[in-house]
């Protein structure tokens, strides 16, 4: 999209009900991504790292990481939000949900989603 200098991707998971008081954590972050990126890498570490400028924040397991599906029981929906921003988000790496969402508002120039499914094999 015209204008965008970067994007941010967010991988939320919901529980299996999906209804009202559904449990949802934040499973991973990443931010500051050029908008010529395509893909990650998988598991992202120093000697693996993100796109140039590509940062991670604070998932709710209180780690700067990904946090893989898990579902106790049931499936559960997993949602990838994608967002193109005006600017680049001035904001260190280990950012929080909070601080994004202080960032972004007002820069946000489009957004996608994508729902997937998971359930545990037995």
């Amino acid at each position: 999209m015209n204008g965008t200098k970067l994007t941010l991707k967010a991988l939320i998971g919901k529980g299996s009900r999906g209804g009202k008081g559904s449990k949802q954590n934040q499973r991973e972050v990443v931010y500051n991504l050029p908008r010529q990126t395509r893909s990650l890498p998988e598991n992202v570490f120093p000697d693996n790292p993100l796109p140039k400028g590509g940062l991670q924040g604070i998932n709710d397991f209180g780690q700067v990481a990904y946090g893989g599906p898990w579902s106790p029981g049931g499936t559960h929906r997993y949602f990838f939000k994608l967002y193109a921003l005006e600017r680049v988000l001035e904001l260190k790496g280990g950012a929080t949900k909070a601080q994004l969402e202080a960032a972004m508002k007002g820069h946000i120039l489009a957004q996608a989603e994508l729902i997937g499914r998971y359930r545990r094999q037995r």
